[in-house]
């Protein structure tokens, strides 16, 4: 039998996902008022609106890239490589075939799109219906994608996959503000999308070649005798995005059909600002997914609680101190980042979508717990019951308070969450729901609250450009992590181990032998 392939400590893998997040973010923060401002309230709207749209076709997936991550790591972690490649050869055949037809139905409905389904201003009709088609030929790589970024993080390689990150996400940012910068519009910024997804697939594949090279390909059982539990835990996965994905779209689909483009845009700005820290935090818990599923495959049952202690802590300690200094200086960061008029329409929205998208976060790791467990039906449950609310009061709250309504809409959604956690600590991951809020949770709602109430008062007011917002920004998230932390949200060993890996980090300088041994 053929030696496992390698793979990272779990601390190692998370400081890399962390990594890999905030450099694609900090080019992100350069570039996309460029495109904002470029584009236009109406341009950068419907982009974000025909985003929205071709999110529903993705749908299609139907669940296969969790299952992926989750028996590819299952499979991994025993050296068994028969059933990994049998799943990988249907994943290819399923993704491919769902982004042709998909692909297909884009272009064929795209007059449907523009013309009944979105309020687009006459004089972008001809271009809106452009940009769809061209999403079109691009749907089938798109969908291949979601296959290649499974690869590197089911193999605990995400050295790899932080560097594909930090490419592709840099790339995707910076090139249309470099096209607008050019005097390119929104066609060409849409075809750019497409070239990098066609170049991503060629650069997946080469790597998922490499990972599976060391892998017993004779070892396992066979992709028919696992098939069944395969597809049942995608079809379980996939009903679960499926109520996340129409919730989070829907409401960009509604704000554009009740109050137009224009307003899409400003409801898409502060929530793209928001989700940047949820998107974060979704980065670094993808590690808990194929870590955990490994420790269920060798039964490390304690393994299990521990690392879901640590990383729901530490997750909330980074969570809660940005959403604060999120809150604190949302108008300023709006102000200064993209425009006044931005500031003015969407500020409140930034910081209903920060409070939003904190508490959802905090059910990351005990969602990737439940998938290693086999047990996406809980995270369906309540998946399920946040979209229902939030579907139900999208539309009479974005007519009555436009954005700000369609916000609240989601915080009204993201109540559901106590009721999840204590089904999951009770049922699925041993706990007790009170230790978990008094070790995770209240050091840091208590420390982030004090910094966040002096941070509104005395600093906000004092900001006067963008430098100095996005200064104070950082500070307060220091700031607010360190009175956290002081607080009993960060531990000892969480330190140590920070430490250790700065040192493994460095690079070790080369021991000169004594004079007379270079011979020996």
């Amino acid at each position: 039998m053929s030696a496992p392939p390698k793979e990272m400590s779990f601390s190692a893998n998370a400081v890399l996902s962390a990594f890999a997040w905030f450099v694609p973010a900090l080019t992100a923060l350069i570039a996309v008022p460029i495109t904002v401002r470029g584009l236009g309230a109406d341009g950068y709207g419907l982009l974000a609106i025909v985003t929205a749209v071709t999110g529903y076709l993705g749908l299609m997936e139907m669940g296969l890239g969790t299952a992926i991550v989750r028996y590819l790591s299952y499979y991994r972690a025993l050296n068994q490589g028969r059933p990994m490649l049998g799943l990988m050869r249907f994943a290819v055949e399923w993704f491919g075939g769902a982004g042709v037809v998909g692909g297909v139905v884009l272009f064929l409905g795209a007059h449907w799109i523009v013309f009944s389904l979105l309020k687009i201003p006459a004089d972008m009709t001809d271009t809106a219906i452009t940009v769809v088609r061209i999403t079109a030929f691009g749907f089938a790589t798109g969908m291949l994608v979601s296959v290649g970024t499974a690869v590197p993080q089911s193999f605990l390689r995400y050295d790899v996959a932080a560097v594909i990150n930090i490419v592709f996400g840099v790339a995707g940012s910076a090139g249309p503000a470099i096209l607008i910068l050019l005097g390119f519009q929104l066609v060409a910024v849409v075809a750019y999308g497409v070239l990098t997804d066609v170049i991503a697939v060629g650069v997946y594949l080469w790597i998922a070649v490499r990972l599976f090279k060391p892998i017993d390909k004779e070892a396992g059982p066979s992709w028919l005798s696992i098939r069944r539990a395969v597809l049942k835990f995608a079809a379980v996965t996939a009903l679960t995005k499926i109520h996340s994905v129409i919730s989070s779209q829907t409401s960009r689909v509604v704000v554009g059909a009740a109050s137009g483009v224009a307003a899409a845009a400003y409801y898409q700005v502060p929530s793209m600002l928001a989700s940047r820290v949820n998107s974060m935090l979704s980065t670094v818990a993808q590690v808990v997914f194929p870590t955990a599923s490994g420790m269920k495959a060798r039964n490390d049952e304690e393994g299990v609680k521990t690392l879901y202690l640590r990383t729901s802590r530490l997750f909330f300690v980074i969570n809660g101190s940005v959403t604060m200094a999120m809150c604190a200086l949302a108008y300023p960061l709006l102000q200064y980042w993209v425009s006044p008029k931005y500031a003015e329409e969407g500020a409140v929205a930034l910081v209903v979508f920060s409070i939003t998208s904190a508490i959802n976060a905090t059910t990351m790791s005990a969602s990737y717990v439940n998938l290693s467990a086999a047990r996406p039906g809980t995270n369906l449950m309540f998946s399920f019951s946040n979209s229902v609310i939030t579907l139900a009061t999208v539309y009479p709250l974005t007519v009555t308070w436009g954005v700000v309504g369609a916000a609240l809409a989601g915080l009204l959604g993201a109540s559901t969450v106590p009721a999840f956690f204590w089904y999951a600590h009770r049922k699925i991951i041993h706990l007790s729901s009170f230790r978990v809020l008094r070790q995770c949770y209240l050091p840091t709602m208590l420390g982030d609250g004090l910094v966040g109430v002096a941070a509104y008062i005395l600093v906000a007011p004092r900001l006067h450009n963008l430098p100095q917002a996005l200064a104070a920004f950082a500070m307060l998230t220091l700031v607010g992590m360190a009175v956290s932390g002081l607080c009993g949200a960060i531990k000892r060993e969480d330190i140590a181990t920070a430490v250790a890996l700065v040192r493994r980090s460095r690079p070790r300088r080369k021991v000169k032998p004594p004079v007379g041994e270079e011979g020996a």
